[in-house]
């Protein structure tokens, strides 16, 4: 145990907190997926937990509020090397910034935006 010296000024210890890092790598790239015989542009997240939160069989969820204010919400299976991937289909999306809540068990990461 540190021993800390009090002796001539009064020394406040005070608990760092730091903030859950979910990941340890999250990626957002668009691409074009072929659906039937048209090819539809979409958002792909995919990434890696920190290996202290994954737990097997435990999803990803992304919360997303979209600009005109519904939210909807999309699961991503994680596999046993803790990376996961799931592509969202934005042809349809209006323009405007999409806000993502990711969660995993009872965690939630980091939010982050994305403007179409």
């Amino acid at each position: 145990d540190e021993i800390i010296d009090v002796s001539e000024d009064e020394k406040v210890l005070v608990q760092q907190e730091e903030e859950i890092k979910l990941f340890e790598k999250i990626t957002l790239s668009q691409d074009n997926v072929k659906v039937g015989h048209k090819y539809l542009k979409t958002l792909v997240i995919s990434g890696t937990l920190n290996d202290e939160f994954h737990q097997i069989g435990e999803p990803v969820t992304f919360y997303i509020s979209s600009p005109d204010g519904t939210d909807s919400q999309i699961t991503a299976v994680t596999t046993s090397d803790r990376t996961f991937k799931v592509p969202i289909i934005i042809d349809e999306f209006e323009s405007g910034i999409y806000q993502f809540q990711p969660s995993h068990k009872d965690l939630l990461g980091e939010p982050f935006s994305f403007k179409h």
